[in-house]
């Protein structure tokens, strides 16, 4: 079951951190969604055991959930930025 504070719908932007693996390729599967408003503060986690699949497909899925999940927020528009953040 998803919950949603309703006191998070005032943000006006979400940070929406996403990943999904598998182990092997394509083997046991799973995702996860963390998604943090303007201040940093985590408003809500996600996390799933997908089955089996590929890490394609284990990303993809964790995408589309953040995506639904996000949707649940009240937003005048929205703005996707995808990118990957390496850190060395």
């Amino acid at each position: 079951m998803i919950q949603i504070s309703h006191h998070i719908y005032a943000h006006q932007q979400l940070l929406i951190h996403t990943d999904g693996a598998s182990r092997g390729n394509p083997g046991p599967a799973g995702i996860g969604v963390v998604i943090c408003d303007e201040s940093g503060k985590i408003v809500k986690e996600y996390k799933d055991f997908i089955g089996t699949a590929t890490n394609n497909i284990a990303e993809y899925r964790a995408l589309i959930k953040a995506l639904e999940l996000a949707s649940s927020f009240s937003r005048k528009r929205n703005r996707l930025l995808f990118g990957q953040r390496i850190n060395g």
